[in-house]
């Protein structure tokens, strides 16, 4: 009986150790007392170990040296690195990593505790679905990134006016307000103008829409060339335009005003042959430091476009706050 039980056992090594011996993975059996119990000859393979090194009862601490000091551990002290990976067969629970070898190779380790015995940790190259995953990475981050991109993108493109490219009257609110409320803080003086340009229905009328947007597009550049850098134009509708001047008086906002409005004058374009000159009613005034929002000064520099268009056009008329 004893005979056949220790020949069904030693057939069963003998299986055991061919299936170790044929498969990809590489394979390290350590016993309780941190020693070495069994290698199959792909560990060796692996990192080029001396066959000496893994002998059976060698230690998992000389053989976790000689890895630490061929660099397969990374960079640290190396009595650290060694501690650790002891420490692993210590805590008797599953253990799994990746980490790049020296050699460029990605190495998946897995460990598990054997009952009754000792720990068992496999070793298998994952470079090929390591470097697909890294791929993958960079292509979905290069994905995102362009995305990120577009959306930027289109929301500069929701705050221009597609025709003038300057900002449109949504985006305007939202920095005027902004504006707004860091002047309160500092006490910075601002005002608003409001152009509106002359009879500009009947530029429609004798050069087509077509020509109406050349006149809109010169006007705005002309404005553009006029007002500070930290001035903000925008395009209220139509042919009317809003501008929220930085750090401006009373006296200032009217000269730039004035100016606007002789800038605005000076256009000549030629249109299939024929010249086209527009003027523009301005309306000026002033955001009180009392004022919530910037909306009341805008409502009185409209109020003011209105008198300066019932006096007459081409002027500027002032109601400040």
């Amino acid at each position: 009986m004893v005979s056949v039980a220790t020949k069904a056992s030693s057939d069963e090594i003998h299986l055991l150790v061919g299936a170790l011996t044929n498969i990809d993975q590489a394979v390290l059996l350590v016993d309780g007392q941190h020693r070495i119990a069994y290698t199959n000859p792909q560990f060796c393979g692996l990192f080029k170990l001396p066959p000496a090194l893994v002998r059976p009862g060698s230690t998992t601490r000389r053989l976790h040296r000689y890895l630490a000091e061929a660099g397969e551990y990374g960079d640290g002290d190396r009595d650290e690195l060694v501690r650790q990976r002891e420490s692993v067969i210590e805590s008797r629970s599953r253990y799994r990593l990746e980490r790049l070898r020296p050699n460029g190779m990605y190495v998946e380790v897995v460990g598990n505790p054997v009952a009754g015995f000792g720990y068992v940790f496999t070793f298998t190259d994952v470079t090929e679905r390591k470097l697909r995953q890294l791929d993958l990475e960079a292509a979905v981050q290069e994905r995102t990134e362009e995305l990120r991109r577009a959306n930027r993108e289109l929301a500069r493109l929701a705050n221009l006016d597609p025709l003038l490219g300057i900002i449109n009257r949504r985006a305007f609110m939202q920095i005027a307000e902004e504006k707004c409320r860091a002047a309160r803080a500092s006490g910075q003086p601002l005002a608003v103008l409001m152009v509106d340009l002359d009879h500009f229905k009947s530029i429609n009328d004798r050069f087509g829409h077509a020509g109406g947007d050349l006149v809109l597009g010169a006007a705005a550049r002309a404005m553009q060339e006029v007002i500070g850098a930290d001035d903000v134009l925008a395009r209220h509708g139509g042919e009317e335009f809003v501008i929220l001047l930085s750090n401006s008086t009373v006296e200032s906002a009217v000269a730039t005003a004035e100016a606007l409005r002789r800038a605005i004058a000076g256009i000549e374009l030629d249109l299939a042959g024929r010249c086209a000159r527009i003027t523009s009613s301005v309306g000026v005034s002033t955001v009180a430091s009392s004022e919530p929002t910037v909306s009341v000064a805008i409502v009185r520099a409209d109020m003011a476009v209105y008198s300066a268009k019932a006096a007459g056009r081409d002027r500027v008329i002032c109601l400040p706050a």
